[in-house]
């Protein structure tokens, strides 16, 4: 018989796959929606409640980016999600 296994860890690993899963399109994109010098300096980290969380390498590239918002969000329309993205969030630090 197997050994019983404490359910945290087992739905804490179903959750961050779930997370995963919904970020590939959006991290199969990213060169394409951002242009290959932005991409070299944020990373897409989630999407929680239609809010995509981006984190940014240095605050110039969060001024630009943020600046761009709009356009990023017209393309992500194209991206095929699960859910709609209906905003974007820049976080300056490392991730």
């Amino acid at each position: 018989m197997a050994k019983p296994q404490k359910i945290k860890p087992i739905i804490a690993e179903v959750m961050a796959s779930l997370a995963k899963s919904d970020m590939e399109p959006v991290r199969g994109s990213w060169h394409a929606l951002l242009g290959e010098d932005a991409a070299k300096h944020a990373v897409p980290i989630s999407i929680k409640k239609g809010v995509l969380l981006v984190g940014v390498d240095s605050s110039v590239w969060l001024q630009h980016l943020t600046m761009r918002r709009l356009d990023i969000l017209r393309k992500l329309k194209d991206v095929a999600l699960d859910k709609p993205v209906e905003d974007i969030r820049f976080r300056h630090g490392r991730f």
